[in-house]
């Protein structure tokens, strides 16, 4: 996990901490801290754990399920950094930074990455998605793809 990611992590898990501390007082903030414990356990279990490829599908693991996506087309690292973008839904930095959005280049993907650096990123094409994920070692991983 990036530092970004695991700053954004840090600061909501002291957010849940002291709304947790202040429900001793006030009772009534312990209803806050339940909607954001739910919150932070959700994005704890959709955070992308492993990807794997086999043959022509991609599996992005989940702490708890999975997402498949076939037939993958095309595997590459990114030469640059990518435009910013606008999330459409999902998480951004909570654990991992998932769910789809939208930019100039790419215009709507989905992301399941834990790293905020875009030499980490790996673009998969499928020929309907595009997706970007952060494989633990992403030269390797376009490597197997391509052999």
């Amino acid at each position: 996990m990036s530092p970004a990611i695991k700053t954004i992590t840090g600061i909501v898990l002291i957010m849940l901490a002291f709304m947790l501390a202040l429900s001793l007082t006030a009772w009534p903030m312990l209803v806050g801290a339940a909607l954001l414990a739910a919150l932070v356990l959700g994005c704890y279990l959709r955070a992308p754990v492993a990807y794997n490829l086999e043959g022509d599908q991609l599996t992005v693991r989940f702490r708890l399920g999975r997402k498949v996506f076939a037939p993958v087309s095309r595997c590459s690292l990114l030469a640059e950094r990518p435009p910013l973008g606008v999330r459409l839904w999902g998480n951004g930095g909570l654990f991992a930074a998932t769910g789809i959005f939208w930019n100039k280049l790419y215009g709507v993907y989905r992301a399941y990455i834990t790293s905020a650096r875009y030499t980490d990123y790996v673009l998969v094409e499928t020929p309907t998605r595009k997706i970007l994920i952060s494989p633990e070692n992403p030269g390797k991983f376009v490597g197997a793809w391509k052999s």
